[in-house]
């Protein structure tokens, strides 16, 4: 029998050039089971962006009982990570003169 406990926090900051707009940002996720815990949370302030990640795993016995539940914990996890950011780059004088 296995059995491990993980809890990483992780926090990143991106910074937008002045010439970029925010289009699209992920919705806040919660996701919190007997297997774990998932919180996403994007906040914007002033050019930047701050994404926090908080993924904590319960002391997950690595039992065939509760494979199932782990590994769709999981799927729902890397669906939260694989939404995008969706920035637009607005156009500046410079691109008009060029069009």
């Amino acid at each position: 029998m296995i059995l491990f406990f993980i809890n990483i926090e992780i926090y990143f900051s991106l910074y937008l050039p002045k010439e970029y707009n925010i289009e699209h940002i992920p919705k806040e996720r919660n996701i919190c089971n007997h297997i774990g815990e998932l919180k996403t949370k994007y906040i914007i302030k002033d050019q930047s962006i701050l994404y926090i990640r908080d993924f904590k795993i319960n002391r997950y016995r690595g039992s065939a009982s509760e494979y199932n539940g782990f590994v769709d914990f999981l799927i729902q996890a890397n669906r939260c990570d694989e939404e995008n950011i969706i920035l637009v780059k607005t156009k500046t004088s410079e691109d008009k003169k060029q069009l």
